[in-house]
């Protein structure tokens, strides 16, 4: 997507991508739910049997919303997927079912049966959404490459993501950002995740944007994380499991309300109002059987 803008309603024009050849850039592509379809076979999330004979689970409790809505259900069933879809050694050890209500069964393979906890810390444990900086350096630092195109100096506490973006003529290059890990952030205190986004909602019809509300604890760490940026030029990368899905431009100090114009389609929008309100499954892990 174009570059968007952060709070205020001008939008930066498009800004010129950097030359740096980057190798390892992934579309992204939300999984398709697949139910199971036998009672005998257990099925991964992409409809696909699980290797191995199942010998152990443990169960994952909505602990908010109606335990009766199928809908909130179905949502915590994409989450799941979500996150398995980012994680490649998860994926064939791990499955994932309805159970009653309000709950998910999770399924593991026979050899990966006494690594239970290690998985459920992996699904449980990351940040499906984080609010992380990007560099005020950015450019400056991706210029100064080595012969193989990598940058020779990247701060501690960062990193480099590719932002995958298009420009005017729908034409999709990669944006190479280098980006605050969240290790460095939370030590910083100014770790954003999608525990503090309260709602989304997106306002694509009339403002082009997506609309989102943090509580009280994360207003205040977007004050302090924002109070401090060149406004008009400091960006800030919305990164899902480890990949960036925008990296829209700071024009003031934030708070509890926060605007992100410039967003290309509505199906951008949605997707992301969608992410952030998976994020906001809470879960109550049950022993294993």
């Amino acid at each position: 997507m174009k570059p968007s803008t952060l709070l205020l309603g001008l939008i930066l024009p498009f800004l010129p991508l950097s030359s740096y050849a980057a190798t390892e850039a992934v579309q992204q592509q939300e999984p398709t739910p697949s139910p199971v379809q036998d009672e005998d076979t257990i099925f991964t999330w992409d409809g696909k049997p699980l290797p191995g004979e199942q010998t152990s689970s443990f169960t994952l409790k909505i602990t908010d919303g109606d335990s009766d809505n199928a809908e909130r259900q179905e949502d915590a069933l994409q989450w799941v997927r979500l996150r398995l879809s980012f994680d490649s050694g998860l994926q064939g050890n791990i499955a994932v079912q309805p159970e009653g209500r309000d709950g998910l069964r999770i399924l593991l393979r026979r050899d990966a049966a006494g690594k239970a906890d290690s998985y459920m810390a992996a699904l449980l444990d990351s940040p499906l959404i984080a609010l992380l900086r990007v560099h005020p350096d950015n450019d400056a630092l991706l210029a100064d490459r080595d012969a193989q195109g990598k940058p020779l100096t990247i701060p501690e506490g960062y990193r480099v993501m590719n932002h995958i973006v298009t420009d005017e003529n729908d034409n999709q290059h990669i944006r190479p950002l280098v980006v605050e890990t969240p290790e460095h952030a939370e030590k910083s205190g100014l770790l954003i995740t999608n525990e503090h986004m309260a709602e989304a909602h997106s306002d694509y019809q009339r403002r082009r944007s997506v609309n989102v509300t943090l509580n009280e604890d994360g207003g205040q760490i977007m004050q302090r994380l924002t109070q401090p940026m060149e406004k008009g030029r400091a960006r800030l990368a919305i990164v899902c499991m480890g990949r960036v899905v925008s990296a829209p431009v700071v024009q003031d100090v934030l708070y509890k309300e926060v605007s992100i114009y410039g967003i290309d389609t509505i199906n951008e929008a949605n997707r992301l109002v969608r992410l952030i309100r998976l994020g906001n499954i809470r879960f109550t892990p049950e022993p294993g059987k």
